[in-house]
């Protein structure tokens, strides 16, 4: 969803005109219906001084506007946990942690998802990385033994953070974290450290007992954080690749089709890290 589209539906929602709505926050008849209409051509952006107007008619907080018009990985992040925040039917959200997750930084985006658990999310981590070092080696083995012990620390201090702040007896019935099934050591294993993320998402559909899957990709670096739907099921282009992460995170995927109930213990390649 464009800035402009964002905003058209807030102000249709709560029930304005863009003439009504220009003359709400103060703009001057001769131009106001205009420069409404611009924000939402995206041609323009309201300033400060406009979203703190904006938002309490719009229905929406200063800080839930600001985000959302501030950067491409806000409005997809936003849209996303806001829409599985208000799902009425079971949701799994199945993420491959190969890094750290930043996303959850933005405390706003990060209530969404906390809300999202309290209801009908359930959310799957995976993390592809051995958690046994074994034996020192190379230099090089050690680096990306550090890398991979700061992605699984990252992971778990993610858990603990929503456990605190969720504080609620469903938690580990909504979030579980899966590593291989099988201690490796560092040099049994050659996952590349992607700066990225795949997220594979199943919404129950309400007419049938069929799940919609779509696929995501974040990319999360200091210069760069972009949330990016790939697509769904319904394009043939992203058919296949939404088949292979659903056949990479195997059983488990398989086990909350059957049950909305994530798996513990073994699962296939993966294996279930509890408290």
């Amino acid at each position: 969803m464009s800035k402009g589209s964002y905003l058209t539906e807030l102000r249709k929602r709560a029930g304005f005109t863009q003439q009504a709505l220009a003359k709400k926050i103060g703009l001057k008849a001769s131009y106001g219906q205009k420069k409404i209409s611009q924000w939402e051509a995206d041609l323009a952006e309201p300033n400060r001084q406009e979203i703190e107007k904006l938002a309490p008619l719009l229905g929406v907080s200063r800080e839930e506007l600001s985000l959302f018009l501030s950067s491409r990985t806000s409005q997809s992040a936003l849209e996303l946990f806001t829409r599985l925040a208000n799902a009425d039917h079971p949701t799994l959200l199945a993420v491959c942690y190969s890094c750290q997750p930043r996303t959850f930084l933005d405390p706003l985006i990060r209530r969404k998802y906390e809300h999202a658990l309290r209801k009908n999310l359930y959310l799957a981590m995976f993390v592809p990385f051995p958690t046994y070092i074994g034996e020192p080696g190379s230099s090089s083995s050690l680096l990306l033994t550090g890398y991979f012990n700061r992605v699984w620390g990252s992971v778990l201090a993610l858990r603990e953070q929503l456990r605190r702040e969720i504080d609620d007896a469903s938690f580990d019935r909504h979030l579980a974290i899966y590593g291989p099934a099988k201690e490796a050591s560092i040099q049994d294993v050659f996952v590349p450290p992607f700066a990225s993320r795949y997220s594979l998402l199943l919404e129950k559909e309400k007419s049938s007992h069929n799940y919609k899957k779509s696929l995501y990709l974040a990319v999360e670096t200091a210069e760069r954080k972009d949330l990016q739907l790939i697509g769904t099921t319904d394009e043939e282009s992203v058919y296949e690749q939404i088949q292979n992460w659903e056949a990479y995170f195997a059983g488990v995927v398989a086990a909350w089709s059957k049950s909305n109930a994530l798996p513990t213990g073994e699962c296939g390649y993966w294996r279930y890290h509890g408290r």
